[in-house]
């Protein structure tokens, strides 16, 4: 018994693949149009029963509000009320006048060894000071770069504590 060698027809693989991707986008095109046309059908169902009513007497309501000049909201308390429009261009002459004003002001860090023993702390901050004072025209020395991936045993940055 004798094998014969496969031989595929590659012009009919070709053509269903092809018959079968435009296939596949017109399916998922009608089915797109079908669920769009029936949220639409739904959404309008649903507005048509809709009481618009108060929500137009709401908006009104809120743009009579914004439009209304300074007024007190609270006086002891310093707040006023006034419209976006005029707050916006009083913002942005204080902030022309002062622009450090628009940076947040910066709490003092707390020192983290504020509380802990200082044995032999004070010693080797009053070596370092001395060292400073010794040679106030030398530069201090740069940290020199580790380098990474020198051994396989040195881990990437990042994944010390992995092991």
């Amino acid at each position: 018994m004798a094998t014969e060698d496969d031989k595929p027809n590659a012009g009919l693989i070709g053509t269903a693949t092809a018959a079968g991707a435009i296939a596949m986008v017109a399916i998922c095109a009608v089915l797109t149009a079908l669920v769009r046309s029936e949220q639409a059908d739904e959404d309008h169902r649903k507005n048509a029963f809709a009481d618009e009513k108060p929500l137009a007497e709401l908006v009104a309501d809120q743009h009579k509000a914004l439009g209304v000049g300074p007024r007190w909201l609270d006086q002891e308390k310093g707040r006023v009320q006034v419209p976006i429009d005029r707050a916006m261009v009083n913002v942005v002459k204080d902030l022309q006048a002062n622009p450090q004003a628009a940076t947040a002001e910066s709490e003092p860090v707390a020192d983290a060894d504020a509380g802990a023993a200082t044995d032999d702390a004070g010693a080797a901050s009053a070596d370092a000071g001395a060292e400073e004072l010794a040679a106030p025209d030398a530069a201090p020395e740069a940290p020199k770069p580790e380098k990474q991936g020198d051994s396989s045993n040195q881990p990437p940055p990042g994944e010390e504590g992995a092991n």
